[in-house]
């Protein structure tokens, strides 16, 4: 059966159910206490009113002794009034313990018979003065009839204490009826709590435990992958646990669907490959990029895969040799199940506790082919375009030179235009084959001894003559600070900054160059400040790119390519290079080098 209370609540019912009964339990057993309380009280009371009718029949008797003495020996007087005389007393007590009407009249009966007595004892003393027969004889008259009284009075008491004696009888035997149904009743009491309680914290207890059990298979199922148990009804606790656990799992589920959905689909292969190398799971990408399907993969080593290029062994221990790293990237060459083969690019993380790797296998091939025409182009360049650019450049030259004899002022203009367009093909042919170089890791810097102050000095005196055509002065700090690198290159790189705030700086302003060293960090720091129109903040972080330009600036010399020279030259001193500026209030180049040797690229 199934109710709509709370755990709670149910909790609660319990106590209450259980409460009522110790309150029934309880009251049955005050009413038996009040009840023998009330027995022991009237025995008490019955025992007192005997107590005092044998005192009354003591007295009666010791009253009639003292009669028969005087019968049996005239010449004497006793003193048989005297027992009489306490007799009052007692009935007034017995007067105060009575209850009932029956009870009193019995004993105003009593006292009548035992008052009748002594107006008789006074008319037998007076008698007995007189010593003459006639007033013996009515002495004697009044003795008899003494007599007769105190056998009535003590057949009174003995009648009054035949009925108290059975009432305490009554009593006592009601006491022990009270005694033997308190012990029924206490016995039902604990029986009865203990069927009670038991029941009901079964009870309690077999309907939480059922419904325990359903979550607890649902823990299961839902770690099995299996359909859960249908939701349970009322609205206690576990009945929320469990929507909510219902809930979870549906959300777990989806999840887990929209995962199955992103590796299923994923062009990338996405798999795990335990500590022996070997594939635990892989996803369906594998027969595109790689043209086995996952059933072939699984259990295989990954290294199997592998180009046979005389360095399986790197190969099978590129990913042993990492485990101390949690997360790793290297490349190598996957063929494919057609023999032709893939160069991949693994992003790889080791988990402790599954002793797997789970990777990320990307296809680069394409981007490998894309850096190989990058790298012909290069060449190409090089060697197929240095060398006609160079003699067009030498034949513009005799013709400016007058080789060819006086030409005409048109014709001067014209070649003069092409020099100028010549010169520029062939800066961004140097450039961009410096650039490569510095990219391809070929371009090694000689690093030595520098004086900071002697590259400042030197760059200065490079661009001397472009700042007084222009109308900008060049002012610097000289830092005596020595420091290792590249002087030429260092050069280059203030040069260049010189160079780009001299197109931009307006005629008559001053171009600061300012060196900051910090000790405690071990660095020094070159900033060109020029109080140019300044680059907007959506621009800043690009222009180090290649071929990026300011927009405004479009109309300035240069290939775009100048910047990105300088962020290669600094990096491989170890440095970083920036920009600060505000639009329309000019620009803050730096870089910033360590001024200890350190291992360069």
């Amino acid at each position: 059966m199934r109710t709509h209370l709370t755990i709670s609540q149910k909790g609660l019912l319990i106590f209450c159910i259980i409460f009522v009964a110790e309150l029934l339990f309880a009251g049955s057993y005050w009413s038996l206490s009040q009840s023998s309380d009330a027995q022991i009280a009237e025995e008490k009371r019955v025992r007192l009113i005997i107590s005092h009718l044998t005192k009354i029949s003591n007295h009666i008797q010791d009253a009639s002794v003292g009669l028969l003495k005087t019968l049996l020996e005239p010449t004497e007087i006793p003193d048989y009034n005297s027992p009489l005389q306490l007799i009052p007393g007692e009935l007034n007590k017995l007067i105060e313990l009575v209850q009932t009407k029956d009870e009193l009249a019995s004993i105003e009966r009593l006292s009548k018979t035992t008052e009748a007595g002594f107006p008789l004892i006074e008319l037998a003393r007076e008698t007995y003065r007189a010593k003459d027969k006639v007033h013996q004889m009515v002495h004697l008259g009044y003795l008899l009839k003494l007599i007769k009284l105190s056998h009535e009075a003590t057949g009174q008491v003995e009648e009054i204490s035949e009925h108290f004696r059975s009432i305490q009888d009554a009593s006592m035997a009601k006491q022990a009826a009270d005694k033997e149904r308190a012990k029924l009743l206490l016995l039902l009491c604990l029986t009865l709590n203990v069927v009670l309680i038991g029941g009901l914290i079964a009870f309690f207890i077999r309907d939480i435990t059922a419904r325990l059990k359903v979550l607890t298979d649902n823990s299961i199922r839902v770690a099995a992958g299996l359909p859960l148990n249908l939701p349970l009804s009322g609205r206690d606790e576990i009945t929320r646990v469990d929507k909510s656990f219902h809930t979870m799992a549906n959300l777990l589920h989806e999840a887990q669907r929209r995962e199955k959905a992103v590796i299923d689909n994923a062009l990338d292969v996405i798999c795990s490959i335990n500590g022996d190398g070997r594939f635990v799971e892989v996803s369906p990408a594998c027969l595109n990029v790689w043209g086995y399907p996952p059933v072939e993969l699984i259990g295989r080593r990954y290294v199997e895969l592998l180009e046979r290029s005389g360095k399986i062994e790197d190969g099978e221990r590129q990913l042993d040799l990492n485990k101390d790293s949690s997360k790793t990237t290297f490349e190598n060459r996957i063929v494919r199940k057609d023999g032709t083969t893939v160069d991949t690019l693994w992003s790889a993380q080791w988990s402790e506790a599954e002793n797997s790797w789970f990777c990320v296998a990307h296809d680069i091939t394409d981007r490998k082919k894309a850096e190989q025409l990058k790298r012909d182009f290069v060449a190409m360049v090089s060697h197929d375009l240095r060398t006609p650019l160079a003699s067009v450049e030498l034949s513009l030259k005799l013709l400016t030179g007058g080789a060819c004899g006086v030409l005409p002022l048109k014709a001067i203009e014209n070649v003069t235009e092409a020099q100028h367009n010549l010169a520029f093909v062939m800066i961004l042919i140097n450039g961009l084959l410096e650039f490569e170089r510095m990219n391809a890791g070929k371009l090694r810097l000689r690093l030595a001894e520098v004086n900071m102050a002697d590259v400042i000095t030197r760059s200065m005196e490079a661009i001397q003559p472009l700042a007084e055509r222009d109308g900008v002065s060049v002012v610097a700090d000289h830092p005596d600070l020595e420091m290792i690198g590249d002087e030429n290159r260092l050069i280059q790189v203030v040069v260049n900054l010189l160079s780009n705030a001299l197109k931009f700086a307006p005629k008559g302003s001053e171009i600061r160059v300012a060196t900051v060293h910090s000790p405690s960090s071990k660095e020094v720091t070159v900033k060109v400040i020029d109080r140019g129109q300044g680059i907007p903040a959506a621009e800043q972080s690009r222009i180090f790119q290649r071929f990026e330009r300011i927009e405004e600036a479009n109309s300035a010399d240069g290939a775009g390519l100048g910047l990105a020279i300088c962020k290669a030259i600094v990096e491989q001193h170890g440095g970083k290079i920036g920009v600060e500026s505000v639009e329309g209030q000019g620009s803050t180049f730096y870089f910033t080098l360590p001024t200890e040797q350190a291992t360069y690229p």
